[in-house]
């Protein structure tokens, strides 16, 4: 699943009558119903939950699940079948249901038919619902096959679980059923370990589409309904389920096996997705010497969606705007089109055809997705360097690792809650980052080896973080990668690399020329969190050295390690290509060596030098004036790489949220312009394909940060030439949020729900979402409190706020109206998100203690009651406390870093 989530840039309703319900299940003629009649009756538990693992008593074998769906309608229905084999004889099967009416509930076990009591309890550690059903019969279920049937009806659901939304006049049904959510739509054993056949079918009305995991195999015909019958699954987990369901068509191009799923119009939109997925699946599928298993392969375009993507076999789901292009995309949209496509696509390998026994190794899901989907792109589009961009994930991973609210990659899971909060940034940067330096340092061949026989021993089953290891050190013999990778992968935190090169003409010493590795942990202090064990970690540094023809590595540990030279270099850059998960430090004469010689490093290696100094300043271990001469050394040159550009302007708007004041703001907007304006801004008349499209994306990068960071006439006079000619893609939502913040009247209507939907009637999903950016960059506080408003307005799409959230923390006065907003309407706005993760991690955007304050005393009670929140509050309130605590010790000083002489 692509869902990123970091701080800094992220009831039953009264049962109605179904028309679509399902027949009653009818028991077989030569079966006896045993017990007493089923009733609506709650009964206590006979014990609160110790564990929020299900038992091994009992275990699902397979499932024939029938569900009834009307989008039109609150509610819908269903009835399940779940083979199992019982273990242990028990009169008390605890499986998952979240908000189920239960209608009728019976075990089926060697002929007879129990009928069981349904009752609800609270999982071990959650915190809203009641999310395990109970089966009680009145004799005990014998060892052996058994089968149980429940028939229920539910309520839909905002995001998650089986959910409705409508677009325009029509209304639609998708699922979200990562990570436990699949409990909300049916009862079932919703942990990964239990990998089952799926049989499928969904009644509907007729003339609605249905489309599930597998290929429609039949359709049946009754009525006003058509009851659609899909292929059986392989074994998959219960969150990998899936459903798209309403007015929907499906468009298909070179393979009658890749289709394009949307609503009715729009498909013709994904020809271009629809052919980088087969290129990527192929590629892919060659990677790991294992094809793609899962039979067709759908990726629908999802009006309205929670997370970016979800990997679901056979039915990948992904939000509209990710999917459909059309003819002519912004740069951007095709950039991360087929990044997420990658993505999603390196899921059916790492987490579907291999899936984690376990939530704490979510991270072996999105971990090896994140490293796999760069590779792929770089490897088909060499033009688009995304590789590249691994130096920026690490950079944001980074961030939030030096902080003591910092998480592991693999988190211990113990309760319900914390199965919500098992990503994030850890699991999906670092934990991506961390295999690429595995793979660097042990050789490309040889982990693609090891990932081969670790495909191959587990395909269609479920493994651990230990499997991996066996399967790499098998595969690299000799080398410490299970301690490298526990030390990374299992304690939070990052390891600081104190270099120490020693030069000298005397033979006597036995290493006149050597390299010395001190490693120790960069942290900023907090002493408002617990204290926190100080770590160890095995670093496999990779050096660049002036004169060699490949980096020298070694593994850096306590005590110091020595690396031998041959010889005295010119220069020594720490972390050759920028792959390491590790920060590095120089001292003055050798940092001073480096930055004269910046001009021949890579490109990734340029974008380490400001990223890299930028967080030792952050931890008292390196100063401001390293941050301003790194950033004046690159020399920014006219045809600079575009990884280097973003990575200076990712450090310039840190500098300016968290130091700029009135004391510096101008010499700072007198840097911007001094490092950014040398740097030719693409002519807008670039071709509109691929090729040109580092150059589209890298003048979109250039206009937004002159405009953002250094407005004024020369800002402006760039933008307005970048604009002359034909409507450039790539500008439209930089320039509808400038004239949003300078008050242009034609974005006034952005701030009212009729004239919201009016402008975003028919149009592409790109230019949707400027709109919606536009509508979080208003300067004028009452209209941005109205604009606010028309997210809580029913027409608008929940899945949408997410864009006008982000482009009002774009500036100090959007963060605070934000805020506010968030504090004054949390608990509707919170309903119709469907939690309240991204609302307590917004936090985060504080940079002032009073309004920490308020903010803290707003969510704090109310935490203990929020699903899958306390991880974004904890980040969120450790960057605050960051921010506000460099605003004390570093913006005094930045306006003497501005002016010393370059």
């Amino acid at each position: 699943m692509f869902r990123p989530s970091f701080p800094r840039a992220l009831a039953l309703l009264t049962l109605v009558g179904a028309a679509c319900a399902p027949p009653e299940p009818q028991p077989p003629s030569s079966t006896k119903v045993v017990g007493v009649p089923w009733s609506p009756e709650v009964l206590d538990p006979v014990a609160a939950p110790t564990s929020v693992r299900l038992s091994d008593d009992v275990v699902p074998l397979g499932y024939d699940l029938h569900l009834a769906i009307d989008p039109k309608k609150p509610r819908f229905s269903g009835e399940v079948h779940i083979r199992v084999d019982v273990r242990k004889a028990t009169q008390r099967i605890v499986l998952h249901g979240r908000d189920l009416a239960i209608e009728e509930a019976v075990v089926e076990v060697g002929g007879r038919r129990l009928v069981a009591k349904a009752t609800t309890q609270a999982a071990f550690g959650a915190r809203e619902a009641k999310g395990e059903l109970v089966l009680t019969t009145d004799e005990a279920v014998a060892v052996g096959p058994a089968t149980i049937h429940v028939r229920w009806s539910a309520a839909f659901t905002s995001l998650w679980g089986l959910y409705r939304t409508e677009t325009g006049s029509e209304a639609y049904a998708f699922s979200q059923m990562e990570p436990i959510e699949a409990r909300r739509a049916f009862p079932s054993f919703d942990e990964p370990r239990f990998k089952t056949p799926f049989a499928i079918q969904v009644t509907t009305p007729k003339g609605i589409a249905a489309f599930g995991n597998g290929a429609i195999l039949r359709t049946e015909a009754k009525g006003d309904e058509v009851t659609h019958v899909f292929a059986p699954t392989p074994p998959i987990p219960v969150y990998l389920t899936a459903f798209a369901v309403g007015r929907l068509e499906r468009k298909t191009w070179s393979s009658p096996d890749h289709g394009i799923v949307a609503v009715a119009g729009r498909a013709e939109d994904g020809k271009e997705s629809a052919e980088a997925s087969q290129k990527i699946l192929a590629h892919q599928g060659e990677y790991f010497a294992i094809p793609y298993v899962y039979g067709k392969l759908d990726s629908v375009a999802v009006p309205d969606f929670g997370p970016g993507a979800m990997e679901n076999p056979g039915l990948v789901t992904y939000r509209d705007e990710l999917l459909l292009l059309g003819a002519d995309p912004p740069a951007e949209v095709r950039r991360r089109m087929r990044g997420i496509v990658a993505h999603e696509l390196a899921h059916q390998w790492f987490g579907n055809l291999v899936t984690m026994a376990w939530w704490d190794d979510l991270w072996l899901n999105e971990a090896f997705a994140t490293w796999m989907g760069p590779k792929t792109v770089a490897e088909l589009y060499p033009e688009t360097r995304m590789i590249d961009d691994r130096v920026l994930y690490e950079a944001r991973a980074i961030d939030g690792d030096i902080l003591p609210s910092a998480r592991a990659v693999r988190p211990t899971i113990t309760t319900e809650d914390a199965i919500h909060e098992a990503g994030g940034w850890s699991a999906y940067l670092k934990g991506s980052t961390v295999l690429a330096m595995v793979e660097r340092w042990i050789g490309p061949d040889r982990f693609r080896e090891g990932l081969r026989r670790y495909m191959e021993a587990h395909r269609h089953g479920n493994a651990t973080f230990a499997d991996l290891v066996r399967h790499l050190e098998g595969a690299a013999p000799g080398q410490p990668v299970g301690a490298v990778l526990r030390s990374f992968i299992e304690q939070p935190g990052v390891p600081a690399v104190d270099l120490r090169i020693h030069c000298t003409d005397s033979p006597k010493p036995a290493m006149p020329y050597a390299v010395h590795a001190y490693v120790e942990p960069l942290r900023v202090d907090d002493a408002s969190f617990a204290a926190i064990p100080k770590p160890r970690w095995k670093v496999p540094v990779c050096l660049r050295i002036e004169g060699e023809p490949a980096p020298q590595c070694f593994v850096a540990d306590q005590p110091p390690s020595v690396l031998q030279l041959r010889r005295c270099p010119a220069w020594v850059h720490p972390d050759a290509d920028e792959v390491g998960y590790y920060r590095w430090s120089l001292d003055d004469a050798w940092w001073g060596k480096l930055l004269q010689h910046a001009g021949k490093l890579s490109p990734t290696e340029r974008a380490g030098l400001v990223l890299n100094a930028w967080s030792l300043a952050q931890t008292g271990q390196g100063s401001l004036d390293r941050v301003i001469a790194a950033l004046r050394a690159l020399g920014l040159r006219r045809d600079e790489p575009r990884v280097v550009v973003e990575a200076v302007v990712t450090v310039l708007r840190d500098l300016e949220r968290t130091l700029v004041d009135d004391r510096s703001r101008e010499d700072f907007r007198t840097l911007v312009r001094s490092l950014l304006e040398p740097v030719a801004i693409p002519d807008p008349k670039l071709p509109r394909t691929t090729a040109g499209d580092e150059q589209r994306l890298l003048r979109a990068t250039l206009l937004g940060a002159l405009t953002d960071l250094a407005p004024g006439p020369s800002a402006a006079a760039a933008l307005a030439k970048a604009k002359r000619g034909a409507p450039d893609p790539d500008l439209a939502s930089l320039a509808l949020r400038l004239d949003a913040r300078a008050g242009d009247a034609s974005t006034h209507a952005f701030a009212t729900e009729a004239g919201f939907l009016q402008a975003t009637s028919g149009v592409a999903p790109f230019r949707r979402t400027a709109i919606l950016q536009a509508m979080g960059s208003f300067a004028d506080e009452a209209r941005q409190r109205q604009a606010f408003e028309v997210v809580l307005s029913p027409s608008f799409r929940a899945g949408d706020w997410r864009h006008v959230r982000l482009a009002a923390t774009r500036t100090p006065e959007g963060r605070r109206a934000l805020l506010r907003f968030m504090t004054d309407r949390f608990e509707p706005l919170a309903k119709k998100l469907g939690g309240a993760g991204s609302l307590t991690a917004s936090i985060g955007f504080v940079c002032d203690a009073s309004e920490l304050s308020r903010l803290e005393a707003f969510f704090g009670p109310k935490m203990e009651g929020l699903e899958g929140a306390q991880r974004g509050f904890d980040e969120g309130r450790a960057e605050a406390r960051r921010c506000i605590a460099l605003r004390a010790r570093l913006a005094p000083s930045l306006g003497a870093a501005l002016k010393k002489a370059p």
